[in-house]
């Protein structure tokens, strides 16, 4: 009876570490490629943007081509280029169809970074973007 507890211990042991090493068994199953990724396209309005003039950041967030409507959470970091540790967090305020927006007005001309954080659908998204503010009139 021990022996036979044994072998199916070792037996049990040798299935758990052959079902963790494992990375293509999703593959297997067919569900590989399929997982559903939330994709998010920035844009700024206007396309030129000038020190001292208020702009729009656009966060259109979608999941398999579908609009996002119901983020929970989506907000942009912004700094000027080496400056990381002044950054500001803007929170995004939905304006429809997975439309996201952040109004913006920045008085230094320079290189700037931001930063989108999206969470949604159970995931969290980031990315960073660079722009460029141009001196303004």
């Amino acid at each position: 009876m021990r022996k036979l507890t044994i072998t199916t211990m070792t037996s049990f042991l040798f299935f758990l570490i052959s079902a963790c090493q494992n990375p293509s068994s999703h593959h297997e199953h067919g569900l590989q490629g399929q997982e559903e990724f939330i994709d998010v396209s920035v844009k700024h309005s206007p396309k030129e943007i000038e020190a001292g003039v208020s702009f729009s950041v656009q966060l259109h967030i979608t999941l398999m081509e579908n609009d996002v409507n119901h983020a929970d959470d989506v907000r942009i970091d912004v700094w000027k280029d080496g400056e990381e540790s002044k950054k500001t967090t803007y929170e995004a305020t939905f304006d429809g169809k997975g439309m996201y927006i952040v109004d913006l007005l920045l008085e230094e001309s320079g290189s700037y970074k931001m930063m989108y954080h999206v969470t949604a659908k159970e995931q969290h998204v980031m990315n960073e973007v660079p722009f460029t503010v141009q001196e303004g009139n």
